[in-house]
């Protein structure tokens, strides 16, 4: 299920807002301009409607970087730390750039352009960020092996904290917050146009990485909102396009190709001919009097001068990925033999991943390499021999070794019959000859059936290994998630039972003539 906690923090938001609104009036503070307020709740509305769209291309593009998974990090406490913080990072990466290369800012602008600073300029926000290639940034983590669906609630929660910072009501917090935390202090800087707060603080829970990679400014004047360069955009669509618009009018008339991409991918204010200039350029021929670089002056900590930090913060990146590897492999090897019978021995062990315990069979079985190979290509012929199938078939075939297949898997009334479509990849090593074998489930080649539960998900993974020409070593894990309402404890209470059966007939299957005369030519005995 895609999470999507906005519509829980709406009612938060809206009490937040009328209760400043309140507070303006009584106190006289003119937080709000109406034509302004109108706009952003409107464009509010409209992100509102883009992001619950957006969320599903993102979930199902982190879904599919997943499958490619490095290592799986699980659920754990410390894991959710890790979750935030690498989104953090990324987050303030994205946020910078969001800043630094016009293809990103023509986006985030909507955000900037308004002259007041309020809660509901925390809604006006772009309604395409996504199709630009925000949620790019994020793809290192569930390939790494976060899931998805953590990513995307950290993400959500990042969102909502940062609602809270567009405030001028709150003053500067306790000192060792604002050390720490992005504040209404610190985001009311980011938000000024003034030219020594350019380009500043781009934090969303946390600041630190803005003082560790220089980018931080602390509030000591009074903030001017809005962007260098304002817009007069009245109307939603001019404040949502008017970026855009002026950007590709530039690239058109930028008289080369080359200036022209330079127009995307370099700072808001480039130009071809010098006639505008990026803040970088404007501060090498302007540097703000009083105004000194915080690595050289501002802290006192080594943690924060940013030159005398790198090595450090490798360091610490080296140890984070070291803490991840071990807790992760913690336990990997604590499988429980809960059958040995007729030569096959089924193991078990509890996963990070998913409360259904992950499988493993070890079993020695008559046959040579060839034979095996032939067996398992033979996708009608999987009903033969894999427990409880009723229906197999090739879908496409790559290569000989690369192929999608179709499995439908018969359940006991009165649960539903689980399908699956996947993707199974062979290999063997031409110098020993072992052979491994991986198939994954795979969305959008066949329809879900309106009658049959698709699996939610499944890893298989063979590793054969040659005995002498007449005999295999066979290794067997599988991680599956039936969906459907099947509880963990009853899956994994009869988890046994499937892979038994199912080896049992492969040992019968693999010895058939129409198999001992099927020779692979890409396979080595």
């Amino acid at each position: 299920m895609i999470p999507n906690t906005t519509i829980y923090f709406i009612p938060v938001v809206v009490i937040f807002f009328l209760l400043e609104l309140l507070y303006s009036y009584i106190e006289d503070k003119h937080l709000y301009a109406k034509r302004d307020t109108l706009n952003n709740i409107a464009i509010g509305a409209g992100t509102f409607i883009t992001q619950a769209l957006s969320k599903i291309l993102v979930f199902y593009a982190f879904q599919f970087a997943f499958r490619f998974h490095m290592i799986i990090i699980g659920e754990t406490w410390w894991a959710w730390i890790l979750v935030l913080l690498g989104s953090e990072f990324t987050f303030y990466w994205f946020h910078r750039a969001s800043h630094e290369i016009n293809w990103f800012w023509a986006s985030h602008v909507v955000h900037h352009s308004s002259d007041e600073y309020n809660l509901t300029v925390a809604i006006r926000l772009p309604w395409f960020p996504q199709l630009t290639g925000k949620f790019l940034f994020w793809i290192w983590m569930p390939i790494l092996g976060f899931h998805p669906i953590m990513i995307l609630l950290v993400m959500q929660m990042q969102d909502f904290y940062q609602g809270f910072l567009h405030t001028k009501t709150v003053n500067k917090l306790p000192r060792f917050f604002e050390y720490i935390f992005n504040t209404p202090s610190h985001h009311r800087v980011h938000h000024s146009s003034n030219f020594e707060y350019l380009d500043k603080n781009h934090g969303g829970v946390l600041i630190l990485f803005d003082r560790i990679f220089g980018t931080y400014a602390e509030e000591t004047v009074a903030p001017v909102y809005g962007i260098t360069s304002p817009s007069h955009a009245n109307n939603i669509g001019s404040i949502m396009f008017h970026e855009w618009t002026d950007l590709f009018k530039k690239a058109f008339k930028a008289g080369s190709f080359k200036n022209a991409i330079n127009y995307f991918i370099q700072a808001p204010g480039w130009s071809h001919d010098g006639s505008s200039k990026t803040v970088k350029q404007m501060r090498k021929l302007n540097p703000v009097p009083g105004v000194v670089r915080p690595e050289k002056n501002q802290y006192r900590l080594l943690f924060f001068q940013p030159k005398k930090m790198i090595p450090a913060f490798k360091t610490l990146f080296v140890v984070l990925l070291a803490l991840i590897c071990q807790l992760t492999l913690k336990g990997q090897e604590n499988w429980s033999l809960k059958k040995d019978k007729n030569g096959i021995k089924i193991f078990t062990r509890k996963t990070d991943s998913s409360t259904i315990e992950e499988l493993k069979v070890e079993c020695a079985m008559e046959g040579s390499m060839s034979q095996f190979a032939a067996v398992i290509l033979d996708m009608k012929g999987h009903t033969e021999w894999v427990y409880k199938s009723s229906k197999c078939y090739l879908i496409k075939q790559n290569t000989p070794t690369d192929l999608f297949f179709y499995n439908e898997t018969e359940c006991p009334w009165p649960l539903t019959n689980r399908d699956l479509v996947a993707h199974m990849v062979l290999s063997q090593d031409p110098k020993n000859k072992t052979m491994i074998i991986e198939v994954r489930n795979v969305d959008g080649y066949m329809p879900v059936q309106k009658d049959i539960v698709r699996t939610k998900h499944s890893f298989v993974r063979w590793k054969i290994v040659p005995i002498d020409n007449k005999k295999l070593q066979i290794e067997y894990t599988i991680q599956v998630d039936p969906a459907g309402s099947i509880p963990s404890w009853i899956i994994n209470l009869f988890a046994t039972k499937g892979p038994y059966e199912t080896f049992m007939k492969l040992k019968e299957v693999v010895k058939r003539p129409e198999y001992q005369k099927n020779k692979p030519s890409f396979i080595l005995d």
